[in-house]
């Protein structure tokens, strides 16, 4: 038991980084959910607003808005197209 103790730790470990790794395509809905950042906001679940997605977003990578809507203030500090 205390030897798959280091194992299941370190798979969780690696799970977890994977889960909260950057996308290289995300987006944003006005019908979408901020929350969403856990999911990196992808088409299935988009963002609500640019400051939420951008923070998920790989650098250069893509931010796509699904429709037109007011989707909040940005600070743009990364290589990102919109």
């Amino acid at each position: 038991m205390l030897r798959t103790l280091p194992l299941a730790l370190s798979l969780l470990t690696l799970v977890s980084s994977a889960v909260h790794a950057a996308a290289q395509r995300t987006f944003v809905s006005t019908a979408g959910d901020d929350v969403n950042t856990v999911l990196n906001c992808s088409l299935a679940a988009p963002c609500r607003s640019f400051g939420s997605a951008i923070g998920v977003t790989s650098p250069d990578g893509e931010l796509i808005v699904l429709d037109s809507g007011g989707y909040g203030p940005v600070t743009i500090t990364q290589a990102v197209t919109i």
